[in-house]
This record gives C-alpha cells, sequence and structure tokens, in this order.
C-alpha cells in the first residue's frame, strides 16, 4: 500500500528584483503589492515530491487543492493493472478547512485529516508539517 501523503504545502516568493510578469504572477499580500508566485506541493509521509503547481501570491490556497491532487503522477507498483494515483490519506492545514476541499478529497477517494480553525491547534499538525517545511527548503 502506499505511504499516506503528509500533506498539501505553499510557499509564496516575490522577488523584488524581477519585474517580468507571466500567467502564474500575482500580488502577493504579505510583499507590500510586490508580483510574486504560490508553489503547492504534494510530498509522501518522507517528504519525496509527487506533485506540484505554480499559481500566483494573491489566488487562495484551498482553491487550487483539487488541482495539485490532479497533478500527482501514476504510482509505480509491483502489482498488474491500471496504477494507482493517489495515496490513502491525506494531511492538509487550516487554510483548507473547507467543505469543497474535503469533498474533492473524498470524491478522488482519499480520506482527508485536515485541520480545523477554531478547534485544533497547530500544535497537532506540526509533526506533518514540517515535512512540507523540509520539502521547500
Amino acid at each position: 500500500m502506499p505511504e499516506p501523503w503528509t500533506g498539501i504545502g505553499r510557499h509564496s516568493t516575490a522577488p523584488a528584483c524581477r519585474r517580468k510578469g507571466g500567467a502564474e504572477v500575482g500580488l502577493n499580500p504579505t510583499g507590500h503589492a510586490r508580483p510574486g508566485t504560490k508553489r503547492h506541493l504534494v510530498t509522501d509521509a518522507r517528504g519525496t515530491p509527487l506533485g506540484a503547481v505554480l499559481s500566483g501570491a494573491d489566488r487562495n490556497d484551498s482553491l487550487l487543492l483539487a488541482l495539485t491532487l490532479d497533478a500527482v503522477p501514476g504510482l509505480r507498483t509491483r502489482h498488474r493493472g491500471r496504477p494507482r494515483r493517489r495515496p490513502a490519506k491525506l494531511h492538509a492545514d487550516k487554510g483548507y478547512d473547507h467543505h469543497r476541499c474535503r469533498q474533492k478529497c473524498r470524491a478522488r477517494g482519499i480520506v482527508p485529516r485536515i485541520a480545523r480553525r477554531g478547534i485544533e491547534s497547530n500544535a497537532r499538525m506540526g509533526r506533518h508539517r514540517w515535512v512540507i517545511a523540509r520539502s521547500f527548503a
């Protein structure tokens, strides 16, 4: 059985020296409205990147969940037949605490483990979150 996903992470970059634009560049809300991009990443439990999506820095993370999940290619297994595309469960932080995110995970056969805003503390997600942060580093 494939390893469960650690989660979906994001990282925003807004370099001041680069003024070129493109389809995936948006205003960075934390960088004084400078243009920047945001990387959305899916990793396994060890931090190995499985799929990545690039978006503008002004896009909401939860809106790109389905696109990020679909960016994962088929996993190689020793069994015959169609390759498995998605592991069993997904860990995500409070930025993905929406009904539509849980629904999109379940539609793809993934059990969502998403922290709830106002209910769960950030300390519980820390053991899964550092794997994403390490992958970005």
